[in-house]
């Protein structure tokens, strides 16, 4: 089993190798490109199956200029982007390479920018550049840097996943491929079924739908006034709970029972013996009489 693991392995790699790459007018690539252009994918069921790229060089992508030319990266638009470390600086650049199929007409290859960038009669890559200087960007245009976004006539608008024929139509005109059409068979005809950006943009003016800006919008004030609810009723519940208690009765203290010490006596009140002023002597203080006591 393991020896026939191995087989299909081989065979897939030597079948992937083997795979001819060919250029816009149809030619086969170089010897050198010959070895060096491989499809983006194996998997047959892939639209990248049929775009080539430099994926067999001996110096990885990113790899120093010293060690020989770097491998190309596979972008799911059908771009090839090559990374190379110059002198401490990472060059980046992007490419419109080549195609397994021999007519272009087809629909299977990336077919821009195929008139603009010729040599040799047309066995080379075309050089193609991010108008937005990303890898995402919606907007190409054929040149070496982004000047030329601002001609129509080079500016290319491309899918973020290559599906097929791309339009050879300038800026404003053609909209990317909605990926709601990406699982149709991939075929000449396919440019055939993409439509205008002004209708798309005018539809969606005139169906009277929210916007995704809006729908935000609402979806973000409903949140902040569902937290605001929220917070009110805890803070109402709160309060609610505070004025409970302080209205509650406060029950006094019971006094404590007063606790009435008596002295105990045996002395009774005694009484001065009432005399006249009249029978006092003049001059005279009175005299004070002895207490008489009365035994208890």
């Amino acid at each position: 089993m393991p020896s026939l693991l191995r087989l299909v392995v081989f065979f897939a790699v030597l079948a992937l190798a083997s795979a001819t790459c060919y250029w816009p007018p149809g030619n086969e690539t170089y010897d050198r490109d010959l070895y060096e252009h491989q499809p983006c994918s194996n998997d047959t069921t892939s639209p990248l199956n049929t775009i080539c790229c430099a994926l067999n060089r001996t110096n990885y992508a990113g790899g120093d200029k010293l060690n020989g030319r770097t491998n190309d990266e596979c972008l799911p638009n059908g771009i090839c982007r090559n990374r190379v470390l110059d002198h401490g600086t990472m060059q980046i650049s992007y490419w419109r390479e080549t195609c397994t199929s021999k007519d272009w007409k087809t629909g299977l290859c990336l077919d821009v920018c195929a008139d603009n960038w010729t040599s040799g009669n047309g066995t080379t890559g075309a050089i193609m550049t991010p108008c937005d200087g990303t890898a995402g960007s919606l907007k190409w245009c054929c040149g070496v840097d982004t000047s030329c976004c601002n001609d129509d006539k080079q500016v290319k608008v491309l899918p973020f996943e290559f599906r097929g024929a791309i339009p050879n139509t300038s800026q404003g005109q053609v909209a990317p491929l909605s990926t709601s059409s990406a699982s149709s068979t991939v075929s000449a005809t396919a440019a055939a079924t993409t439509t205008p950006a002004a209708s798309v943009g005018k539809d969606e003016e005139n169906s009277g739908g929210l916007t995704t800006g809006a729908k935000a919008g609402i979806g973000i004030a409903a949140a902040i006034g569902g937290l605001a609810l929220l917070g009110l009723g805890f803070f109402i519940a709160r309060r609610t709970g505070n004025n409970k208690n302080a209205s509650a009765p406060i029950e006094p203290h019971a006094p404590e029972k007063e606790q009435h010490r008596y002295e105990l006596d045996h002395h009774m009140r005694t009484e001065l013996p009432y005399s006249p002023v009249s029978q006092l002597s003049p001059g005279k203080p009175p005299q004070q009489a002895a207490p008489s006591y009365e035994m208890a």
